[in-house]
C-alpha cells in the first residue's frame, strides 16, 4: 500500500487569478463586451500590482494603496469605483473558488464615496423653452436631485 503524499500547491499569482476569473466568465457565457471590460480593468490593475504578485500578498494595506493610486491617476470617481468593483469581484471569486488563502476575508473592502454635483446645464437648456414647460421640467428635476441627495 502506498503512503499518502501531501500535494504541494503552487502559489497562485495575481495574473493567473485574473485569467482564471476570465475563464469563469467565458464558462458562464457572459457577453464579449463584459469580458473585454474585465480585461481593461486588469490592465489598470497591472499598472499598480505586479502580475507575478502572489494573491496571498494582497491585503488591506495593498488595497488602500491601490485606492490612493487610482485617486491620483484618475479624476473620475465613477471610473475609480468601476475599477474597484471589478477588483473586488475578482477577489471574491478567488476566495469562493478556494484556489488560495486570500487575506481579503480579514479586512473590509469598500468603494469610495462619489462627489455628486447638481447638473446646471439642464437648467440652461430648459431656459430656452417657454415658462410652463420650463417650470414643469425644473420642478421634476429638483425632485430627482432631492431624492438622489437623500440616498447619498
Amino acid at each position: 500500500m502506498q503512503k499518502l503524499k501531501m500535494k504541494t500547491t503552487k502559489t497562485l499569482t495575481f495574473e493567473e487569478g485574473c485569467n482564471k476569473y476570465l475563464e469563469y466568465c467565458q464558462q458562464r457565457n457572459l457577453r464579449q463586451g463584459t469580458i473585454n471590460h474585465y480585461k481593461q480593468s486588469y490592465t489598470q490593475f497591472y499598472k499598480f500590482f505586479d502580475p507575478e504578485t502572489p494573491i496571498e500578498e494582497i491585503d488591506e494595506d495593498a488595497y488602500k494603496r491601490y485606492v490612493l493610486h487610482l485617486k491620483s491617476t484618475l479624476n473620475n470617481d465613477v471610473s475609480i469605483n468601476s475599477y474597484l468593483r471589478d477588483f473586488i469581484t475578482t477577489l471574491h471569486f478567488l476566495m469562493n473558488d478556494g484556489c488560495s488563502m486570500i487575506s481579503v476575508c480579514c479586512f473590509c473592502i469598500y468603494l469610495i464615496s462619489l462627489n455628486r454635483q447638481i447638473i446646471t446645464c439642464l437648467f440652461n437648456i430648459l431656459n430656452r423653452f417657454s415658462g410652463d414647460i420650463f417650470y414643469r421640467f425644473s420642478t421634476l428635476f429638483k425632485k430627482c436631485v432631492e431624492n438622489t441627495e437623500r440616498k447619498v
